[in-house]
Order: C-alpha cells, then structure tokens, then sequence
C-alpha cells in the first residue's frame, strides 16, 4: 500500500505541475496577442486618392534633377508631402558589400488659392554639400509615395515609375 499511495502522489504532483505550465503558457499567450492587436489600433488607416489624380516624373534639364507634376489633386487639398525611394549604384565613398543601395529624397508641394494641381522642380536624387554634389545612378523604378492633406483630411497615393 505504500508504494501505490507514492505513485499516487508523485503522479498527482506530476498532473499538478502540467496543469501549472499549461496555465502559465496560456495566460502568457494571451497577453502577448493582446499587445500586438494594441499596437495596431493605434495605426492610422488613410484612404487613397481616387483614379483622377495623375502625379508625372520626369527627368529635369539639370544632372541629377527630376520635376513631379500632380495634377487633379482633391478638393480642398493644401499641401502634399512626396517621398521618393530607388535603389542606387555604390559609390567609392560608400561602405557596405552590396552593389545596391537603398536611397530617396522627400519634398512638399504648396496647393495655392484652390488649385488642384502643384509643380514641384528641382529634386535633387543625390547628395550635395559645400556646393559640391554627387549624382545617384538610378537603378530600377522609383517609387512615388505622396500624403495629401487637407479640409478632407489625409489622403495617400502610391506610384512607380521608369526615369
């Protein structure tokens, strides 16, 4: 009898201890699904501009320079933050093993007097500094990301593009 009255013991301390780590594995579980789904709310979710907007890049009469052109922007549109992104060939002063490189350049673009269209001239793709500048190569499509702002609030467009 005393050895069953053992195993009883040693195979309900046993039981105990799994029902402990399932428990803690769940509480844990939840937790951490709770605090991803958290983060998400917090991101905000912005419509995207309608089929009339059209936003042109074209390649500037100056090295290194390109110009966007948005026209039909939505109504009540004040202003537009652009963010252009492109791979780039390596240059000799930069470090790193890939031949690629990620780059971009941002501008804005001022709606005046209810206008539906902005020109914004002079993006530089490449670096300048004490009058000297250094010319990215592109390599590949750049991709056009601009965030309307406005008495609508925000909205976004998204666009690539071949120079």
């Amino acid at each position: 009898m005393g050895d069953k009255k053992r195993l009883y013991i040693i195979g309900g301390g046993v039981l105990g201890l799994i029902a402990v780590i399932v428990l803690v594995m769940n509480i844990f579980n939840q937790s951490s699904k709770k605090s991803s789904s958290d983060m998400f709310q917090n991101e905000e979710i912005i419509p995207t501009v309608d089929s009339s907007v059209v936003a042109t890049v074209e390649e500037s009469t100056k090295r290194g320079e390109i110009s966007i052109l948005i026209q039909n922007a939505p109504g009540g549109t004040q202003t537009a933050d652009l963010e252009l992104t492109y791979n780039r060939e390596r240059q000799t002063t930069d470090e790193g093993d890939s031949s690629l490189i990620p780059d971009g350049a941002i501008a804005s673009c001022e709606f005046k007097n209810g206008s539906r269209n902005c020109e914004k001239d002079g993006i530089t793709l490449g670096t300048c500094s004490s009058g000297v500048c250094r010319y990215h190569k592109v390599v590949g499509k750049v991709k056009l990301s601009i965030l309307f702002s406005g008495s609508y609030g925000k909205k976004a467009f998204e666009k690539e593009y071949a120079l």
